[in-house]
């Protein structure tokens, strides 16, 4: 992983880190401290938020930065049943974290438990 890229897609949109760190609610030695990756694994909510400062999704960024982007089309709910594709999915897992908090893994756990009640259900 290489939190490096924040510092260069920064440059290139002409957006300050001090600006970035600002809209993603955190301070700029956080901020740099991910970019310097001298933390061991920055929140999915910051890297959220940090995307979104550059103009991007939060699957974007972990591209990006060499991470396996999570998705709700990842998961076992049967969300491409509903014609959502995987650029729909991560915005509407953004959408759900930024209502509820939840990091990737509970995102997935409350998503898996909801397709298994409506599996129930369908029966």
């Amino acid at each position: 992983m290489d939190y490096g890229v924040i510092k260069t897609l920064a440059k290139e949109k002409g957006i300050s880190l001090e600006k970035i760190a600002e809209n993603a609610d955190i301070s700029y030695n956080s901020l740099s401290k991910i970019i310097r990756n001298t933390v061991a694994e920055p929140k999915y909510k910051t890297l959220t938020s940090i995307a979104h400062s550059l103009g991007l999704t939060a699957d974007d960024l972990a591209i990006l930065v060499g991470l396996s982007a999570p998705t709700l089309t990842e998961t076992p709910a049967n969300i491409s049943d509903d014609g959502l594709d995987s650029g729909k999915g991560a915005l509407l897992q953004d959408l759900i974290y930024e209502l509820t908090g939840l990091d990737a893994d509970a995102l997935k756990a409350v998503i898996n438990r909801a397709a298994e009640l409506l599996s129930e259900q369908n029966k």
